[in-house]
C-alpha cells in the first residue's frame, strides 16, 4: 500500500475519497480545496503529515482534525484562512507529538482562545505574515504568550496591522492593557 500521496496542482476542490488508509503522507498542495469537511481525514489513522498550502481555506471546523492519532506536521500555509474555529484541533490523542503547524500567509487577525492547549503543546508554530488585530479580543492569547513553549518561535513575528496606533508592533512586546476594542 502507498504511504505517500502527492496529488499537486490538479485542481482539486476537496479531500479525495477513497484514499487509502494506510497513507502517511497526504500531500495537495497547490490545489483550489476551500474546505476540509470533518471527518474526511478520519480514516486516515497513520496520516503523519498533511499539506494543504496554497489552496482556498477559509476556516478551520470544529473536529477538522479529529482522530489523527500520528499527526506530526499541518502545512496550512497561503490559504485564505480567516477563522479558527472552537475545537478545530480537539480529540488529536497525541496533540503533544504535533511538531509543526503552519499558519503563515493567512488572513488570520484574531486567536481564539480555543487554540492556546494546540500552540502550547506545539513544538513549532508558525504564524506570520497574518492581519492581526491587536485589541480586547488578543488579551487572552497576550497575556499566555510566556507560557507557550514555542514563545520565541511563534511570536516574534506575530505583528499588528490594526488599529493604526499599534500597527507594525510584535504582539509579545505590547503590554495588555493597551490591547483596548474601541
Amino acid at each position: 500500500m502507498p504511504k505517500a500521496c502527492v496529488c499537486n496542482r490538479l485542481g482539486l476542490t476537496s479531500i479525495p475519497r477513497n484514499l487509502p488508509i494506510s497513507l502517511h503522507k497526504l500531500d495537495l498542495e497547490v490545489n483550489q480545496i476551500a474546505i476540509i469537511r470533518p471527518g474526511s481525514l478520519a480514516i486516515l489513522t497513520h496520516l503523519e503529515t498533511f499539506d494543504v498550502a496554497y489552496n482556498k481555506i477559509t476556516i478551520i471546523q470544529t473536529g477538522t482534525f479529529a482522530h489523527l492519532p500520528r499527526i506530526q506536521a499541518i502545512y496550512m500555509w497561503n490559504n485564505q484562512i480567516t477563522m479558527i474555529q472552537s475545537g478545530a484541533f480537539q480529540n488529536l490523542p497525541q496533540l503533544k507529538y504535533v511538531k509543526f503547524l503552519d499558519l503563515r500567509s493567512n488572513n488570520i487577525s484574531v486567536i481564539p482562545p480555543s487554540a492556546f492547549d494546540l500552540i502550547t503543546y506545539m513544538f513549532r508554530t508558525s504564524m506570520a505574515g497574518n492581519p492581526w488585530n491587536c485589541d480586547c479580543k488578543m488579551i487572552p492569547f497576550r497575556k499566555n504568550i510566556p507560557f507557550f513553549k514555542t514563545f520565541n518561535l511563534m511570536t516574534k513575528r506575530i505583528t499588528c496591522a490594526q488599529p493604526t496606533k499599534l500597527q507594525g508592533y510584535d504582539l509579545k512586546d505590547i503590554n495588555p492593557e493597551e490591547l483596548i476594542c474601541e
